[in-house]
């Protein structure tokens, strides 16, 4: 039941330990700054991304943001990476979330980021895992008083 968050090899572990698996060895990805987009208000912020493994997705994992187009140049079937149906970009995950394990990840490193970034990295980071414990906290009282 504990909170977790990852950081580049940290999302990268968290995806696996949660049944993900990952694309080793991706080119032109480490090091690159680029755009990504965040799903879920369509909004634009620059990442910095040092990582040369990129997640393949699952049934399990809400994604969260994505580069705004191909970045690296190493995958083993378009089929396999987000949104790349017929005709689509690839767009290579940048953030995630696991409800199940409650595990908040990001790709790109907020600590040397752009500001918007670390400021949307923390507040996904507070939506998803602090609004969580916050909620964890109500339903736990509201059961107390039953």
């Amino acid at each position: 039941d504990k909170v977790m968050f990852g950081i580049c090899r940290g999302a990268q572990f968290l995806h696996v330990m949660n049944g993900g698996k990952l694309y080793q060895d991706v080119n032109n990805h480490g090091g690159s700054n680029h755009v990504i987009v965040d799903l879920d208000d369509d909004f634009l912020l620059k990442c910095n991304s040092m990582h040369h493994q990129m997640l393949i997705p699952n049934d399990e994992i809400d994604v969260l943001a994505v580069t705004n187009d191909q970045v690296a140049t190493r995958f083993e079937t378009a089929k396999e990476v987000f949104n790349a149906g017929p005709g689509e970009p690839i767009m290579e995950i940048e953030a995630g979330y696991y409800h199940g394990t409650r595990c908040f990840f990001v790709q790109g490193h907020p600590e040397v980021g752009s500001d918007e970034y670390r400021s949307w990295t923390m507040s996904k980071l507070f939506d998803f895992v602090i609004g969580f414990e916050e909620l964890d906290e109500a339903e736990r009282n509201r059961k107390a008083v039953m």
